[in-house]
Parts: structure tokens; sequence; C-alpha cells
């Protein structure tokens, strides 16, 4: 069997589903599915991943034409849109994780004609997709409106990738929060800076790095608000555009942070416990089986300052253990050692 795996970026920049998708081919190959990861390259063909990253781009007709099953991570960009018609012409089964994408966000500005107009055309490709998958609970109850077919199902990381983790006490001078992800509002920068300026003599001697892509708009709005705010000593912007950039941030994190407002991809967090690093997250970005391993808070900014209050109050060397304590625990819940077969069944199941 082969999976067509289809990202919107080959960029390993801080969120990126392929950082995870990278640790499934070699379970999966290991239970007889082969995977090939692609993304838009030049226009009307693929650029793949992995070995033949850097090969010549090939027709979408003739890679889907070789293949058994289509996956789409994510949605809402062309790319995904036209490989989805396409594998629907040539009926392969279609499996959609749209990231979120088919939830209502604080930052959606479509008005609602644009909106219903969107939905409209959408529906007969949605409708097409064999299984929508979630990434939690909260991703699945909103989906389940848009498709008779919705399944729960966690990604994971190759965990020991990042067993040579942080250690916060090798810079004991040093407290970061470092939130890994896009700049973007809805991953929830904005309500974790408002946060933290209010969180009181709690922050005192903290420091907060926004690692991520910022699509060339939103770090040229934050840097000045966090300048006028008098807080650049603090905060530091980093593009952190490879893995071994945010492992460095993993090892000087003391805490990290993925406040998003809506459903959304949890790289950080499964890189965070990989590492043994504490971490905050709210309830719409957490990955279920992770009861106890994190703090976990509503998606506002007042649940998100508590929360932030509780956990910087803790002695350093409390929170340090807790989160080393947990990576065993969090191993057996997102490595994908554990969870590549409940990917292996779900394909085999549309065949």
């Amino acid at each position: 069997m082969l999976v067509l795996h289809v990202v919107e970026s080959l960029d390993l920049r801080p969120g990126a589903v392929v950082i995870s998708l990278d640790g499934i081919v070699a379970p999966l190959a290991a239970m007889g599915i082969q995977s090939r990861i692609v993304a838009e390259g030049e226009p009307g063909k693929v650029q793949q991943h992995g070995d033949a990253r850097d090969a010549r781009p090939l027709d979408v007709e003739h890679v889907l034409g070789q293949v058994d099953i289509v996956h789409i991570h994510a949605w809402g960009y062309g790319f995904a849109d036209r490989v989805a018609r396409a594998a629907i012409q040539l009926r392969k089964p279609l499996v959609l994780s749209p990231h979120g994408a088919l939830c209502a966000g604080p930052y959606d500005r479509e008005g609602w004609l644009d909106r219903l107009r969107r939905r409209w055309r959408q529906r007969r490709l949605i409708r097409a997709v064999r299984v929508v998958t979630a990434l939690n609970k909260h991703e699945e109850t909103a989906v389940s409106r848009a498709h008779s077919s919705v399944r729960l199902l966690p990604y994971g990381l190759a965990f020991d990738d990042y067993r040579m983790g942080a250690d916060a006490s090798a810079n004991p001078g040093e407290r970061w929060i470092v939130m890994l992800g896009s700049l973007h509002p809805r991953g929830g920068c904005v309500a974790l800076l408002k946060a933290l300026a209010e969180v009181g003599p709690e922050a005192n001697g903290w420091n907060l790095a926004l690692v991520g892509a910022d699509d060339g708009q939103w770090r040229r709005m934050l840097e000045p608000a966090v300048r006028r705010k008098g807080g650049e000593e603090r905060v530091r912007f980093d593009a952190g555009a490879i893995v071994d950039a945010q492992r460095e941030w993993l090892s000087r994190a003391s805490l990290v942070a993925a406040p998003s407002l809506q459903p959304t991809f949890p790289l950080s967090i499964m890189q965070a416990l990989a590492a043994g690093v504490p971490v905050l997250a709210s309830n719409l970005a957490s990955p279920p089986g992770l009861d106890g391993l994190i703090r976990v808070c509503g998606p506002r900014r007042d649940e998100l300052r508590e929360a932030l209050r509780a956990v910087l109050a803790r002695p350093d060397k409390a929170r340090r253990d807790s989160a080393k304590a947990a990576v065993s625990a969090a191993r057996m819940a997102l490595d994908w050692s554990v969870l590549a077969p409940r990917w292996s069944e779900l394909y085999r199941e549309l065949i």
C-alpha cells in the first residue's frame, strides 16, 4: 500500500506537520504501508520530501496514479484543494486532517456571505472525503457538524529524536517561556503577551521567546507593540526555521506555552514533552491522553493568565522534575511506535 501525504509546505518551521510525519514513515513501512510526503512545487507539480526532496518535481496526475490513498494534512490552501479534486476524479480514497480549518475561530475575517459561498464550493469536496480526522475532542465535536465520518486520530512524534532535550539547570540564570509556532494571533501569541504582562510579581525574572514564522506581517506588527510597552529586553523573536534551532530553544526553555485560540497542530507540545520541558496549553491545542502531564487552561486571556501565574509560582526544581517524570507517560501516548498501528488500521479500512 502507498499513502500520499499532502502538506502545505516542506519547510521545517516551528509547528510544521512534516516534522511529525517524518517519524511515521518507518513504523508504517514495517507494517507494509509506504509513504510519500509532498507539497506544491512548480505550477501543476509536486515536490517530494525525504530522499527525493531535491528531485525534479513530478506531475500531480502521475503521483496520484501511483498511490492507493491520499491523506491531506491541514485545509484551506490551494494545493490541497487541487489534489483533492484530482483524487476524486481518480476515485482515490481521501482522508482529511483539517487541523482546525473547519472550526470557527476568533480571527476569521470572512463575512457571512463569503463564508457561505466558500462552504458551498467546498461542500462536494468535503462530502467526498471518506474520513475526517480530529486532533482532539474539541475539533471532533466541531467537525462532526460538517461530516458524517469523523475519527479522533492523534499525531505522534519520534520521541527518541528529543531524548537529549532540555536541561534548564544548564542555564540557571535564565528562565524562558518559549512558544514554538506561527505568530498569527489565532495561535495565542497576543493573548500570551497580554497575560504575561498581567501576571504580576510571579513573572519577575521570566523572559518570553516567540519562535516561529510570521508570514511576512505579524512580526512587523508585534515587535513595535512590544517596544511601546517597554518589553523588548524580556521578549525575543526568532524564526527557528530548522529543527535544530527548535531543539536549541527547548534546551533553554523552562516552560513551553501553546495557548492556541482554536484547534491547531500540537507539534510544540509533543516536542516539549519528549524533551522533558513543562507545558502550559489551551484545551483547544492539547492532544488527548495527556491528563495530568501538562497544565491545561481555557483559551481565554483571563484563564491563561491565572494558569500562567500558578505555573510560574512553582519552584523551578518541582516544575522541572514533574516534566521529566512525565516523559515516559507522554511517550506511551504520543510516540509513533504507539500511534502508527492506529493509522495503519485506518488506511487498511479504506482499501
